[in-house]
């Protein structure tokens, strides 16, 4: 007998719960405007079924004496009722009175939706600015991150001017291109969340112009480190060396191609990382007497 009644009860409470997520979907969706356009439809078809109501003995009337209601009082007492006041100058009589109910309960449920939403509203904004600190914060984190690997180049740069470099620092440069990588692959996350952000705060873009000419910078001074290490015949290009490099160089690539599908970008920024990738794929390319 219990299985029978688990077999019926349950079905029901699975399509109550489809149910109900539909209708969230549906309230999710509608707009202020909307709401208060659904509302004052509801008040004038709720005047309307105050004066029309074919019910016996259903009607509107005043207590102050014998005046003939219109169906302009009808709608006016229906905006009374759904905002709930009640001044008493109208009262229903017999079936109306059950409209009346209705009336108040709906026009409460749509206050609940109002408030929930503008709740909402205040939280995304709360969330999208917290979010935004956040973002900066990485950002400016990567910037650093770029910037002190510029600063080892620069350093191993001066090592091989002054011939000081040792030929297992040039074949082990990898180490340094790792670091670089690291830091595009965190790039490209903070770039494909700001894509699909829809908060209402957003990052600010012109932190995305910056990030993106720290990694052009970060590339022109691999180039420099390159051409001053076959200026001296150093035999940079190993496996493991050009492999880093290239990985460096898809990830730009990537975060490139992500650049430029956001709004409000910098096209000159875009085209300057464009033209040193050009250079950094000729670099990368094996000698042709491997």
């Amino acid at each position: 007998m219990e299985k029978k009644l688990d077999n019926l009860v349950n079905p029901l409470v699975r399509q109550l719960k489809k149910n109900e997520a539909t209708l969230h979907k549906i309230i999710d969706r509608l707009s202020f405007p909307q709401i208060f356009i659904i509302y004052i439809i509801f008040i004038i078809i709720g005047g309307f079924a105050f004066y029309y109501n074919p019910f016996p003995g259903a009607a509107l009337k005043a207590p102050a004496g014998n005046v003939d209601l219109t169906i302009g009082d009808a709608v006016y007492f229906s905006f009374i009722a759904a905002t709930s006041t009640g001044f008493g100058d109208i009262v229903p009589v017999g079936a109306n009175r059950f409209i009346a109910i209705f009336e108040v309960t709906f026009a409460l449920f749509l206050f609940a939706i109002i408030t929930s939403k503008l709740i909402g509203y205040k939280q995304d904004l709360i969330l999208g600015e917290l979010i935004q600190i956040t973002s900066n914060e990485r950002i400016q984190r990567l910037r650093s991150a770029l910037l002190l690997f510029r600063t080892n180049l620069v350093s191993t740069l001066a090592s091989v001017d002054d011939g000081s470099i040792k030929k297992r620092e040039v074949q082990e440069i990898w180490h340094y291109f790792n670091q670089l990588e690291s830091a595009q692959s965190e790039i490209k996350e903070v770039i494909a969340q700001f894509k699909k952000s829809e908060l209402v705060v957003s990052s600010d873009p012109v932190q995305f112009q910056v990030l993106i000419s720290s990694v052009r910078q970060s590339f022109d001074r691999i180039l420099e480190l390159i051409n001053h290490l076959e200026a001296q015949n150093h035999k940079w290009k190993t496996d493991q060396n050009r492999i880093a490099l290239e990985n460096c160089y898809l990830h730009a690539k990537s975060i490139l191609e992500n650049y430029l599908s956001l709004e409000h970008i910098e096209a000159k920024v875009a085209a300057d990382l464009e033209k040193v990738l050009k250079d950094v794929e000729n670099v990368i390319k094996p000698d042709k007497t491997e």
